[in-house]
């Protein structure tokens, strides 16, 4: 049940991420990140099973940032030209 939670709750945040939602996609980044913690804790993954899904979720984190100062960065031009 924790593995089909895991692989949902990734599907969820790339989908949340592809549309540009970055905190509610991030959120779903921290729920793998715990049920990911549960399962290592219930000794349920193996050592290479594991670098996997830390990969994973590196990848969605790395996701989620990018797409976070990329908001900024069009939020900071916009209003720069605004005030022009």
């Amino acid at each position: 049940v924790l593995f089909q939670l895991f692989q949902l709750y990734e599907t969820e945040a790339r989908r949340l991420l592809e549309k540009g939602l970055v905190r509610p996609g991030y959120e779903y980044v921290l729920k793998c990140s715990h049920t990911f913690n549960t399962l290592d804790a219930l000794g349920a993954i193996s050592v290479t099973e594991r670098q996997a899904y830390l990969g994973r979720m590196r990848t969605l984190s790395r996701i989620a940032a990018q797409k976070y100062l990329d908001n900024l960065q069009s939020s900071e031009t916009s209003e720069e030209a605004l005030s022009l």
